[in-house]
C-alpha cells in the first residue's frame, strides 16, 4: 500500500492510499495516531504521523483481508501540486516549454502531436527548485505539425504531482 497527502489552495485535506485490491471486495481505511487525537481536523495535520491500515472485504467469500500497517508523517508524502505549463515558443523543428516549479526535486516532461495516441517522455529528469521558472526545448520535431505537452513535478518522496493540463503549440513551416 502507499499514501500520499494533498492539501489543496481551499484549505481542504486529504489522505489517499492505493494498494493492489481483490475484485469484488469492499475496502475501508483505519486511520490510528500515537497521539490523542482531539477533534477531525487534528487528524489530518501535515505535522501528524499516522498508521494507516486498509481492511478489505471479499463479497465472494465473506472474510476480511487486512493490509500491514503503513507508517507515513503526512509532512513527508505531501503530493505536489499540479503545474501549469505554457508553451512559448516554436521553430520548424522545436517547442519551448516553459512552467514555474512548486518543488525542490525533478520534472519529467511528454509531448506528442495532436493526432497520436502515445505520448514521448523527455529521456532525462528536469531537475527543479522551488519557485524556478523552467525552460526546456523539445527537438527534432515534425515542421507545421501540433503538438501537445504537459509536465509533473516530485520532490525527494517520490510522489509526483498530477500531470499538467494538455498545452498545445504548432512548429513553424519550412
Amino acid at each position: 500500500m502507499s499514501c500520499f497527502y494533498q492539501e489543496t489552495s481551499d484549505q481542504h485535506r486529504s489522505v489517499t492510499c492505493s494498494w493492489s485490491q481483490v475484485s469484488e471486495s469492499k475496502a475501508s481505511l483505519l486511520f490510528t495516531s500515537d497521539y490523542k487525537i482531539v477533534s477531525c481536523r487534528g487528524i489530518l495535520n501535515p505535522a501528524a504521523t499516522l498508521e494507516v491500515t486498509a481492511r478489505i472485504k471479499s463479497y465472494l467469500t465473506g472474510r476480511d483481508v487486512w493490509s500491514q500497517p503503513h507508517r507515513m508523517f503526512l509532512f513527508d508524502k505531501v503530493k505536489p501540486s499540479q503545474p501549469a505549463l505554457d508553451l512559448i515558443a516554436s521553430t520548424a523543428d522545436s517547442l519551448v516549454a516553459s512552467w514555474k516549479s512548486s518543488v525542490h526535486g525533478s520534472c519529467r516532461l511528454r509531448y506528442r502531436p495532436n493526432d497520436a495516441h502515445s505520448w514521448t517522455e523527455v529521456s532525462d529528469l528536469i531537475p527543479a527548485y522551488e519557485d524556478q521558472t523552467l525552460n526546456y526545448t523539445i527537438t527534432n520535431l515534425l515542421p507545421f505539425m501540433a503538438y501537445k505537452a504537459a509536465v509533473a513535478c516530485t520532490t525527494k518522496s517520490g510522489i509526483w504531482s498530477d500531470w499538467s493540463s494538455d498545452t498545445t503549440i504548432q512548429t513553424l513551416d519550412r
